[in-house]
This record gives C-alpha cells, structure tokens and sequence, in this order.
C-alpha cells in the first residue's frame, strides 16, 4: 500500500474516532478494535 494511501487511512481514522484531546497515537499497526478507537457499532 502507498505511504500517502496509509496517511490518508490514518488522518481519517483519527478525525472520525478519536476526540480531539485524545492524545493516542495512530500507525498503520494500530489494532483498531482491540484498542478501543473503533467499535463493532461504529463500524455500522
């Protein structure tokens, strides 16, 4: 996958499930689900 494809998954990623205090860190290796930024729900 391109570096800028990862970069626009992760910018969108944040904007969408993480508050703007949350101070976590996204990558491309971030476990999504097992970390709590998304939910079964919010995949819906």
């Amino acid at each position: 996958m391109s570096e800028e494809i990862k970069k626009l998954i992760i910018e969108y990623v944040e904007k969408e499930y993480l508050e703007e205090e949350d101070e976590q860190d996204v990558d491309e290796n971030t476990p999504l689900i097992s970390s709590g930024i998304v939910d079964s729900f919010s995949m819906v």
